[in-house]
């Protein structure tokens, strides 16, 4: 298994070509905060109004998840959209959209497709995707996990908002 490493987007319309979303905000990196070497998602959600206000992380061995953004008034608290760790599922691909609010570029949408390996007589993979988190915009791109990997970790800038996203992934040798 390789040691977690960043990514670039996919088909980004964006300003930056390693993360997705606004230059506003401090930057943040999951990966580097946790000093953990080998991290995992266990679930996402998000909170938006007309914007992506927040996005709260649970990592594997944290009780608590991390958020990125701050808690602004955002009238969609979206469900928690939890992996079945039990069941090997990861995320493979996080897709982002982007726009202008208040004057700034930043994230206004995301949305999450995973994998799991479905075992028995003929074993497959298994795919399944969130609904759009936020009220999305016109800038689009994605972050797709190559081959075997997955998507681990987070990181990009924050402020009142989510502001930009990048990740990291991880692949099985």
């Amino acid at each position: 298994m390789t040691a977690p490493y960043r990514v670039p987007p996919t088909y980004p319309q964006y300003p930056t070509p390693v993360d997705l979303g606004g230059p506003g905000g401090q930057p943040f990196d999951d990966y580097n905060a946790q000093g953990t070497d080998y991290p995992a998602i266990r679930a996402v959600q998000v909170n938006a109004g007309d914007t992506l206000d927040h996005l709260l992380v649970w990592y594997a061995g944290r009780n608590d998840p991390i958020q990125h953004g701050s808690s602004n008034g955002g009238s969609n608290v979206y469900p928690q959209f939890v992996l079945d760790q039990h069941a090997g599922e990861v995320i493979i691909k996080v897709e982002v959209w982007a726009d202008d609010f208040n004057r700034t570029f930043q994230v206004v949408g995301l949305r999450f497709t995973t994998a799991r390996t479905v075992l028995g007589p003929s074993p497959h993979l298994e795919y399944r995707t969130s609904d759009m988190f936020g009220p999305g915009g016109s800038g689009y791109g994605y972050f797709q996990a190559p081959g075997k990997g997955a998507i681990v970790c987070f990181w990009g800038r924050q402020g009142l908002f989510l502001d930009s996203l990048g990740v990291y992934v991880q692949v099985d040798s």
